[in-house]
């Protein structure tokens, strides 16, 4: 199965909260390296990034309800800064590179009907995640 999540566009909203630091500073995108190759207007001011993700990808896990944030930052804009076994995620506080789920269709199991047996990571023991089984609900895995 494959997920249609990359409906990007080039830079987030202008004037996107969480973007504290303009590390890369551009007055266009032709000032910016291939790999961040949009000059986009953000908190902090201009600055160059890659395509932003504008969903989580189906792999994130829900965000933890309890956390209450001091401030929205995002340190990600795309899947592809995260690497390997890891997706842009929001999670309450901005969005953040985290360990994405297995694949819903990975498990090979067929379900009748969708039964959640959890809603978010914490409620799963032994460090185990809740994810998406597909046509099961969510799991602890």
């Amino acid at each position: 199965m494959s997920f249609s999540y990359w409906c990007c566009s080039s830079c987030p909203p202008d004037d996107a909260p969480g973007f504290l630091s303009c590390d890369k500073p551009c007055s266009s995108s032709r000032d910016c390296p291939r790999a961040e190759p949009n000059c986009c207007n953000v908190q902090c001011g201009k600055t160059c990034l890659g395509n932003f993700q504008e969903q989580d990808s189906p792999l994130c896990p829900p965000p933890d309800p309890r956390i209450r944030c001091f401030a929205f930052v995002v340190s990600c804009v795309n899947d592809r800064q995260c690497g390997r076994g890891n997706a842009c995620c929001y999670d309450n506080c901005g969005r953040s590179c985290r360990q994405k789920c297995p694949a819903p269709d990975s498990f090979g199991r067929q379900c009748t009907h969708i039964n959640h047996q959890c809603t978010y990571d914490y409620e799963c023991s032994g460090g185990r995640r809740c994810c998406l089984v597909a046509g099961c609900g969510r799991e602890c895995v």
